[in-house]
């Protein structure tokens, strides 16, 4: 691929036309405007559709108004107007003008003036001009960015645009209206119409620049020189000899002259100022044929202006003279001299005896456009002062990818499905518009009303295709008469309708195709196209694309004077003509399917040799064409170095010296973000059009390489009678063999990338795709993949070239001062070309693959490669890794990504510009990417995969290696995520790294704890990291929540598994403790209970001298982490430990489970009750007392010293009320009698009266101290208060513990009586009748003790029994006290005298 030499058509180079991809839904807005035309105006009148452009004018060589051109079409009254450029792309750029019942007139004219644009438009019945803003003057305030795209100037345009100035016609009834408009713009802002009707009959419309300044005159007779006085006088020729059939307004030496070509074969020029007609002048004296009768042909003559790049004085204009024998093209010079008007003829090109569509003449030369008789378009152009020299422009065809659908109807693919051939045709990108595929299934559905719906309503290409799937399908069961059908009657029915819906749709794009009109500028060498639906560019071929495209013929050596080897060689660049000829003839002998077939034999990756050298056999072997061979063969002879030859043309070939494919230019390091992207080509049209033009020089450099490979084993067979000495031969088979195979395996891949189609995927595919190279820290220097916002077809070349590929720009630059399309476009695709070249040194193509999400692109471009490229494998390897993985094959994925892993010390491809690895060391690189390469896998679900991995990698990882710590680590966290609890035992403990061992071991015990998997935890040896698992379950524990906190319970199986008794019973204790103030509820008082027990058990185990543990007293009563002015504390403050005896445990024991008894109790006899934090001994007391629990209350009491006078006194009530209770109160007293069964006796079989003072006898018995009398003294106390009578046993107990204290009980309650009889009977006692009642161990005896009697109580009692002596019964009871106190003292006067008569 070359840049052609020359910047006119003076270089023999051709021109191929280029259909950019213009198939997505085109957005336009329409108009009505009401010219005041009426509806048999478009009856009377039938008027061509017609077609034009505009090139703007660009002195400066601005990149906004390159390659940037307004065309419009004509159908009937309806105008379309649209605006489109290469470089940027336009929004808001295509409108449509109805101008109602008032055809258009083929003379519409667009001028640049003081930052306006013109379009002026004549219609039948009247004329408008058109203003909108200039593209330089709109950018200056536009607030979009180039990537976004600029408004066009047609964005503005309104109702209004065409109404403001206008001016309706009228004609008078008797005249014929026009078929003839030419318009022009004036310096002046004047704008000049002038309509012609078919009587000759010259109507000129000055409108000025004011509104309402229209002046309307008539031109004068062209017959007559005197005037527009004379012109209606003068009868006119009844043959109109002098009717103008081509008209156009043009300045000549400063004054604006109408120049027409009329029916007698004359060029007329009327002065518009004066209205006089100056000039006519005979075209046929300037012919070859000057002097015969020429003869009128089916066509009129036409004229237009010839544009020239550089502002001359003379007027060139370029007529179309159409005879009956021949047509030709005169071009003619108009000029001021001495004071006359003068025409000159300049040149005269003979043109084919075809029907002229349109033409478009400039300094340069002629491109004009024709239709045969089949109709075919023809463009050709001639080459300046070539005579009757044309160039044919390669065109487009029209039934596209006929190859591939003639192949459902070949009887090798019988058994192909129909339905994915034609879909792949009709959804090959840029080939069919989505509009034409409306309509095809508007047809089969036989509703075309629903073709708009159907468009509108279609978002994308994969709802279309399912429409067209639906379409065809309902065909084919409409066509089905059986209910059940053979496969093959199914296959054909099937394989028909798909032909007839691909032949309707190919149908409705040939129409599309039909050429209205074409383009020219006279500072580009390109061709404009109009078309029907379509706008198509013509761009220039290189040398070798030429000879291919055009068979050679015609063309010489000269053709490759811009190619470096030949340039100076003429002798060499004929034999490679020569050599490509041969070629081109083998070509001639291959039909499209036999292409096809090599296509798709090397598409399945079978050698091209092997291919080849079965289509040579074929074609010796074919008897129909025996000349053919020897033709070939006789075109080889004129060559006469074959080596030399060949290498030349292998050279243009190969693509592999390129200076990007060799790596000497680097085009990221051209890219910069503050740096502003060149804009040539950057327009979504502009990009489509280079990917275009790649793919059909790719397409021609394949089937040149496949020519050549054939013909060199025809050559093989055939070298003798080619008169090839031995050494050439070896040479061809040995050298050159070899490398054209290579080539066509090189440009079968190009060509497979430059169609390969892509859709846009999933919003979640494109954020997984995003993390995925954030995973992999893929630099995106040159930006994301960017998909098309109008959804449209796209190829992954125009994917390509909108992302990253846009980077070849930045080496290309602006085409400042020459023509882009000879200077930027052939560099653009060369330098893309190289890109995307197999055995390129640049990473951007691949990058781009690995970025695109295009998995299935990816794993056919792998595979396309995989069986003899043999540049970057590990590269592709590592590609199809990723495309596998998103496609869910992740295990086909790691085997790639560990073969791949062998190319990373000696690929810098991979490692550097894919990967970004740095490092010299091939360890530390591979340790790299496989640390890179398990970030990956992380991002799917698959840890299995992982774990293969991370082991791979540590297999391959030195043992001093800084990151082996790291693939450990992986290893572990993944075992573990799986629950392979052994496997991630070894790898935490394998770890080299303490640090990452430790969180290893956290996160394995966590983990663990969180699946409940207890004891296997416990049965690990952990060796050296007994202590981390001790701190860290602790702090665990410590953190967690009481509720669900099982780490206590693990650390003391642990500790007591390893008969470390005293650890677990501080791990109990702390528990326990913890439980008591944290964990307030039932749940919480039963762990408690059983934590203690664990304890008091554990310390059992130990020696008694270390029957202790240690309790960590809290922090003081402030904030634990701040100070009171905020600031924060680095230390936290203790009072210290303290020292916890097993006897205060069990202390806490038999507290807490007092509080267990309680809660429980409470729950079921009263509903429930709040267990509160923090309860002291005697709380607790009280709370047991008030459930009913004595027997408990009493527990707390004696383990705690606490009194127990208010149990005794709360049961003592308690009984007494029972006492008196219903009976229904008497039986429910049994179920706290039950939980208070002394010794566990059973007393239901008494009654709950007798029971419940029996309880309380128990508890007053059991716990009255020796020689004490507290309990008795506060239950009889109690019983005087609730006036009922002392029971036998408190009675009798108190005599014997407190016979004084008892009598003075009575005496205080008023009960004198009984006061008196314990008197007289504690006396009687004393003296020696019943003292064992009183528990006296002896009587009032001489030889004994000396006795005790309360005289204080008996004197209180004398008193008060005097002062109610009046009452009979204390009157006798004072008598018998009296008489017993008598006896008693006489009884101690006796035995007082024996006593001193013993001592005596």
């Amino acid at each position: 691929m070359y840049e052609p030499s020359g910047d006119g058509y003076e270089t023999p180079r051709g021109l191929r036309e280029v259909i950019p991809n213009q198939t997505g839904y085109s957005q336009y807005r329409e108009f009505t405007v009401h010219t005041g035309g009426v509806i048999s105006t478009l009856q009377d009148i039938k008027l061509p559709d017609t077609a034009g452009g505009y090139v703007y004018s660009n002195p400066d060589w601005s990149p906004l108004l390159a390659n940037r051109t307004i065309y419009w079409r004509t159908m009937g009254d309806l105008l379309e107007l649209s605006e489109v450029s290469l470089n940027f792309n336009l929004l808001r750029n295509r409108v449509f003008y109805k101008f109602q019942d008032s055809p258009l007139l083929d003379g519409i004219s667009v001028h640049e003036s003081w930052g306006h644009v013109i379009i002026l438009v004549p219609t039948v019945a009247s004329v408008h001009r058109l203003c909108f803003p200039h593209p330089t003057k709109m950018a200056q305030g536009s607030s979009h960015t180039d990537e976004d795209g600029v408004m066009s100037i047609l964005s503005e345009a309104s109702v209004a645009t065409a109404r403001d100035y206008e001016y309706q016609m009228s004609f008078p009834s008797t005249t014929p209206l026009p078929h003839l408009a030419a318009s022009y713009y004036t310096q002046q802002d004047e704008s000049i119409f002038v309509y012609c009707n078919n009587q000759g009959l010259l109507t000129c419309v000055k409108m000025g620049q004011m509104r309402g300044m229209t002046f309307v005159s008539q031109l004068s007779n062209p017959s007559n020189y005197l005037g527009r006085v004379w012109t209606s006088l003068t009868s006119r020729n009844t043959e109109n000899r002098d009717q103008p059939y081509s008209i156009v307004i043009t300045p000549v030496g400063g004054t604006l002259m109408l120049v027409a070509v009329c029916k007698d074969h004359k060029v007329r020029l009327w002065n518009l100022e004066s209205g006089d007609c100056v000039t006519a002048c005979d075209l046929v004296q300037f012919l070859p044929d000057s002097g015969k009768q020429m003869v009128q042909g089916s066509q009129h003559h036409q004229i237009s202006i010839v544009k020239q790049q550089d502002k001359t004085e003379k007027t060139v204009v370029c007529a179309y003279l159409c005879f009956q024998h021949h047509s030709q093209f005169l071009t003619l010079s108009i000029s001021h001299r001495a004071g006359q008007l003068e025409v000159k003829p300049q040149d005269v090109t003979f043109c084919p005896d075809f029907d002229l569509v349109g033409y478009s003449a400039t300094s340069r030369g002629i491109a004009a456009c024709w239709t045969n008789s089949e109709g075919e378009t023809i463009v050709r152009r001639s080459v300046k002062g070539g005579g009757a020299a044309w160039e044919n422009v390669s065109l487009i065809d029209t039934e596209p990818n006929l190859e591939l659908v003639e192949s459902a109807d070949s009887s090798e693919d019988a058994d192909a499905d129909p339905r994915e051939i034609y879909l792949n045709a009709l959804f090959a990108p840029g080939v069919f518009k989505a509009a034409t595929l409306a309509k095809t299934i508007g047809i089969f559905r036989r509703n075309l009303e629903s073709v708009d719906e159907l468009v509108g309503g279609c978002s994308s290409w994969d709802q279309l295709k399912t429409e067209v799937v639906s379409a065809v399908e309902a065909e084919i069961q409409n066509n089905l008469s059986d209910y059940e059908v053979t496969d093959e009657d199914y296959l054909e029915i099937s394989r028909a309708a798909w032909a007839g819906f691909y032949s309707c749709a190919t149908q409705y794009r040939a129409a599309g195709l039909q050429p209205m009109g074409l383009v020219t500028s006279p500072g580009e060498n390109t061709i404009l196209i109009v078309r029907k639906d379509i706008l198509t560019w013509c761009r220039p071929v290189e040398a070798l694309e030429q000879v291919v495209i055009s068979g050679g013929a015609g063309l010489t050596a000269q053709v490759f004077s811009d190619v470096p080897p030949l340039s100076d060689a003429p002798a060499l660049a004929n034999d490679v003509l020569n050599l490509l000829l041969a070629s081109g003839m083998v070509g001639k002998l291959l039909s499209g399917s036999t292409r096809k077939s090599f296509r798709e034999d090397v598409f399945q990756q079978q050698a091209p040799d092997l291919v080849s050298r079965k289509l040579a056999s074929k074609i010796l072997a074919d008897q129909q064409q025996p000349g053919i061979i020897d033709q070939i063969l006789c075109r080889i002879q004129q060559v006469h170095d074959l080596p030399k030859s060949m290498e030349v043309v292998l050279y243009c070939l190969e693509l592999d010296k390129g200076s990007i494919s060799k790596g000497e230019l680097d085009l990221e390091k051209l890219y910069t973000t503050d740096q502003p992207m060149p804009r040539v080509f950057a327009s979504e049209l502009g990009i489509s059009l280079v990917a275009e033009s790649l793919r059909q020089q790719v397409e021609s450099r394949l089937h040149l390489a496949q020519q050549l490979l054939i013909m060199q084993y025809i050559l093989r067979d055939c070298g003798a009678k080619a008169r090839l000495s031995p050494s050439v031969l070896d040479a061809v088979l040995s050298t050159f063999l070899p490398r054209t195979t290579v080539m066509v395996h090189c440009y079968s891949i190009l060509s497979w990338l430059t169609q390969v189609a892509v859709s846009r995927p999933a919003s979640c595919l494109e954020d997984m795709n995003v993390r995925q190279m954030a995973a992999l820290r893929v630099q995106d220097k040159l930006g994301a993949v960017l998909y098309s916002n109008n959804e449209r077809n796209t190829s992954l070349l125009e994917l390509f070239l909108k992302g990253p590929g846009r980077v070849v720009r930045l080496a290309v630059g602006e085409a400042i001062g020459d023509d882009c399309w000879t200077r930027s476009l052939p560099p653009l695709i060369n330098m893309t070309a190289q890109l995307l070249w197999p055995r390129c040194a640049s990473p951007t193509f691949l990058k781009f693959l690995l970025r695109s999400c295009q998995h299935l692109v990816v794993q056919n471009y792998c595979r396309l490669l995989s069986t003899w490229c043999e540049w970057h494998p590990y590269v592709r390897q590592f590609l199809l890794g990723t495309a596998l993985l998103n496609m869910g094959e992740e295990e086909k994925a790691l085997d790639l990504f560990i073969s791949a892993a062998a190319g990373v010390p000696q690929d810098g491809f991979l490692a550097e510009d894919i990967l970004d690895l740095h490092g010299t060391d091939p360890d530390d690189l591979i340790v790299q990417y496989f640390l890179k390469v398990i970030i990956l896998l992380e991002q799917f679900p698959c840890p299995d995969l992982v774990i293969s991995l991370a082991e791979t990698a540590i297999a391959k990882c030195p043992e001093d290696h800084k990151d082996r710590a790291t693939l450990s680590y992986i290893l572990f966290s993944y075992h573990l995520k799986l629950a392979h609890n052994e496997d991630a035992y070894v790898a935490m403990m394998s770890n080299p790294d303490q640090s990452r061992r430790k969180d290893s071991l956290r996160q394995f015990l966590v983990t663990l704890f969180d699946r409940g998997e207890l004891s296997e935890l416990a049965g690990y040896p952990y060796t050296d990291m007994i202590d981390e698992v001790e701190n860290i379950i602790e702090s665990r524990a410590r953190s967690a929540d009481l509720s669900v906190n099982n780490y206590y319970d693990f650390l003391y199986s642990f500790h007591v598994t390893r008969q470390n008794f005293r650890k677990a019973a501080q791990v109990m204790f702390e528990r326990g403790h913890r439980l008591g103030t944290e964990l307030c509820n039932l749940d919480g008082l039963k762990k408690q209970v059983q934590s203690y027990l664990s304890c008091i058990n554990c310390l059992h185990l130990v020696n008694k001298k270390y029957q202790w543990l240690i309790k960590k007293l809290p922090t003081i009563s402030e904030s634990p982490k701040r100070y009171h002015d905020g600031e924060e504390k680095e230390q936290l403050k203790s009072l210290g430990f303290e020292v916890v005896e097993l006897e205060q445990i069990r202390k806490e024991l038999v507290l807490s489970q007092s509080r267990l008894k309680l809660t429980v109790t409470a729950n079921s006899t009263s509903g429930g009750m709040a267990v509160s934090p923090g309860l002291t001994p005697a709380e607790t007391v009280g709370f047991l007392t008030t459930a009913n629990l004595y027997l408990l209350a009493v527990q707390i009491c004696q383990e705690f010293n606490l009194p127990i006078v208010g149990v005794a006194e709360a049961l003592t009530t308690k009984a007494v009320r029972l006492s008196t209770a219903k009976a229904q109160d008497k039986s429910a007293a049994w179920q706290w009698l039950a939980e208070n069964r002394p010794g566990g006796v059973d007393g239901q079989s008494e009654c709950a009266v007798t029971a419940t003072w029996n309880l309380v006898k128990h508890i007053v018995q059991t716990n009255e101290k020796p020689r004490e009398t507290v309990l008795h003294r506060v239950v009889t106390t109690r019983l005087f208060s609730l006036g009922v009578d002392l029971p036998p046993w408190l009675v009798a107990g108190y005599k014997k513990r407190d016979a004084a204290e008892l009598i003075r009980l009575f005496h205080a309650q008023g009960k004198l009586e009984a006061a008196s009889d314990l008197a007289i009977e504690y006396l009687e006692a004393v003296m020696g009748k019943g003292g064992e009642y009183f528990g006296l161990e002896t009587s009032l005896m001489s030889n004994k003790r000396p006795a005790w009697v309360p005289w204080t109580v008996l004197d209180r009692l004398f008193l008060e029994l005097t002062e109610n002596v009046a009452t009979p019964a204390f009157s006798n009871a004072l008598k018998r006290l009296e008489s017993t106190v008598e006896k008693y003292l006489t009884t101690v006067e006796r035995v007082s005298r024996d006593m001193l008569a013993n001592r005596a």
